[in-house]
């Protein structure tokens, strides 16, 4: 579940056909405020990516390498080229081959014709009589390539997708409202909202070759140009901490709301010389990466597939990445596709350990090479800062926390990893719920353990004579439970929680991901075997994935045992440390592993509440992340108190 917050709902603007119009009317509730170029000769700070903006060179930079400054990567909003033919595409890719930055970002414009497939496919002889282009098998040919995107090998090409580097988030999409019948235009209005839409909500630099309305749009004629749909995606959905365009050439400026800034990055005048210098930003690099990593991106579309350290992927999905209930079916969990424009990276790759059975002895060939260092609890007294999120962190509380008064400290977001219950009888869990609802916390994201039985709808519906006879859960009790309570499925009974399995959430812009599963143990609930069946279910873990809570530990972490065996899951350490990288790794299971520890890149946390002897003695852990930007914690209060709530809201 990448995000099971509903989108904002864009509405057409009434007035979009008419932009200046519009803006007379809107102008009123927005905050324009120039911002003063910074210097490109101001030293890069190490822990800063510098952004170099270009955009509406139109095939005038390529002779002029000391124009642009240098810095880390390089983003052009489109318009490199005066009309798209495939000579001046190749011609910018060989400069951009030229520059020293790590990587090149490119989207394409009005001008770029031959980018636009659509166009010259269904429109091929106003292409050749209006441009004088001819997209022939020749031409193509020439520079042995299929179509004339290929030709730039030496940039990252973004149309309606995205890459992310070093973690940061970029989109890229060449729309603008219809001008004069060029490549990417589309009527104002439903269409153009229609590719807005496509715009995850997480992005941290949005470029489009169009200026949204009010900002860096106006033309010397004193008519606006900017697309109303636009600001309002930008605004009160993407909120992205940049937004890169070009288009209109007099519009030349940075500007900001007060919560996005604004770049028209055009070089070229009104009349088409080069005489606007290059934007740029420096922007911090988030927490778990290093700039170091630039030095592993492929260069292109193509080398993009083959790598793990960057993704390129086609946006327009649903933000729901899975159902959680028999009663949702239809939000079945979509394919986790990791794809640039046209074709399909793979992840990296997991292997299955050789030794995935013998966790002690696996444990014991890594341990060599990894780090583990434990570290001091944050004090639950700390006061809570309005900059940061406090969360508060259970585990295998067994039902007995429902019988404290004082034992959850205080925060805004609780989680639970598991094993709320000994049994999963579903009074237990109503129990559990009620004790919820009596939290302060904003809210409460729960998954299921090994104990949560009846949580377990596979085990229930396929192995009900197992579940009988192991767990003293009578079919006549379980059933008339549940109509008691009035409901389908124990799920249906966290009325006061966001209940993830497989699937996650977006709070704030801290994305958080729940699974249940662990190594086989005796049989319990939500058991699979060690290696590949274990593994598919780590597969499903998104990249991008900010706090990891799952039931079982991973190998090395807080999964040590009385006995002295290991009982953690080594493929879901390799998961962590090598492709999905999270702040924070929360888990339980293993009740004598509570503590933190880390690998200089994770926090791993073992918040089993309960002792080896199911006492209720180890404390909740808190800890504070810092909110995401262009995120507040105000957000907290619009938020859903359930699974239910998500998909009405």
């Amino acid at each position: 579940m990448a995000n099971p917050q509903k989108k904002c709902q864009i509405e057409i603007n009434p007035l979009t056909s008419d932009p200046t119009m519009a803006w007379d009317i809107i102008k009123s509730t927005q905050n324009v405020k120039s911002i003063k170029l910074a210097d490109p000769n101001t030293p890069v700070d190490p822990n800063q990516i510098r952004f170099v903006c270009l955009s509406d060179t139109h095939g005038k930079v390529e002779e002029k390498e000391s124009f642009v400054p240098p810095g880390d990567v390089l983003l052009h909003a489109g318009d490199f080229t005066s009309s798209g033919d495939m000579e001046s595409i190749h011609k910018l890719d060989t400069f951009l081959g030229r520059l020293p930055h790590k990587t090149k970002i490119v989207i394409a414009g009005n001008h770029e014709i031959a980018m636009d497939t659509d166009l010259c496919k269904s429109r091929k002889m106003k292409v050749y009589s209006h441009f004088g282009l001819q997209i022939a098998p020749s031409v193509l040919n020439r520079y042995n390539v299929s179509c004339s995107r290929d030709i730039l090998q030496h940039c990252i090409y973004l149309q309606d997708s995205s890459v992310e580097v070093c973690g940061v988030k970029i989109y890229g999409s060449p729309w603008q409202p219809e001008y004069c019948g060029w490549a990417f235009n589309l009527p104002r209005g439903q269409q153009l909202a229609e590719k807005w839409d496509l715009i995850p909500d997480d992005i941290d630099i949005l470029i489009t070759h169009t200026p949204p309305l009010g900002y860096g749009d106006l033309c010397t004629s004193q008519i606006r140009a900017g697309c109303a749909e636009l600001l309002t995606t930008v605004q009160n959905r993407v909120k992205p901490k940049y937004h890169l365009f070009g288009h209109i050439h007099e519009g030349y400026s940075v500007t900001t709301n007060g919560q996005t800034i604004f770049i028209n990055a055009s070089n070229c005048t009104k009349g088409y010389k080069l005489l606007h210098e290059p934007i740029i930003f420096d922007y911090p690099i988030p927490e778990g990466h290093f700039k170091s990593e630039l030095d592993r991106l492929p260069v292109n579309n193509i080398g993009c597939n083959k790598d793990a350290s960057l993704q390129c992927v086609p946006c327009g999905l649903p933000q729901f990445t899975s159902g959680l209930f028999d009663s949702f079916d239809k939000m079945n969990k979509l394919s986790n596709c990791i794809t640039d424009m046209n074709a399909t990276r793979e992840k990296y790759k997991v292997a299955i350990n050789p030794l995935t059975e013998n966790p002690t002895k696996a444990w014991d060939k890594l341990k060599v090479k990894q780090t583990v260092k434990s570290v001091n609890p944050l004090d639950p007294e700390t006061p809570i800062t309005p900059d940061k999120m406090r969360f508060v962190f259970l585990s295998d509380t067994h039902s007995l926390v429902e019988k404290t008064d004082s034992f959850v400290p205080e925060g805004d977001i609780l989680l639970h990893a598991g094993d709320f219950t000994q049994v999963g009888h579903p009074q237990a869990v109503a129990k559990f719920d009620t004790f919820l609802g009596q939290l302060s916390h904003k809210a409460k994201i729960v998954i299921a353990g090994n104990h949560d039985i009846s949580m377990d709808m596979e085990l229930i519906k396929n192995r009900r004579d197992h579940v009988l006879l192991k767990f003293g859960l009578k079919e006549s009790d379980l059933e008339h439970s549940l109509d008691t309570l009035n409901v389908q499925s124990s799920r249906e009974l966290l009325k006061h929680a966001i209940y993830l399995e497989d699937s996650s959430i977006d709070i704030c812009g801290i994305k958080i991901y729940g699974s249940p599963w662990q190594p086989e143990f005796c049989d319990w609930a939500f058991n699979l075997p060690r290696g590949k069946e274990c593994l598919k279910k780590w597969d499903l873990i998104p990249d991008n994935t900010n706090i990891l809570l799952t039931h079982g530990p991973p190998i090395g972490h807080g999964d040590l045992c009385s006995s002295g065996l290991r009982a953690g899951c080594v493929e879901l350490l390799e998961t962590i440390q090598n492709r999905v990288k999270p702040k924070f790794h929360l888990f339980g299971h293993v009740h004598e592993g509570y503590g933190i520890t880390t690998d200089g890149q994770t926090t791993f946390i073992n918040g089993s509440n309960c002792t080896l002897r199911y006492k209720l003695e180890n404390k909740p852990i808190v800890f504070d992340f810092p909110i995401p930007e262009g995120h507040t914690k105000s957000e907290l209060d619009c938020l859903p108190v359930n699974n239910l709530e998500i998909f009405n809201h």
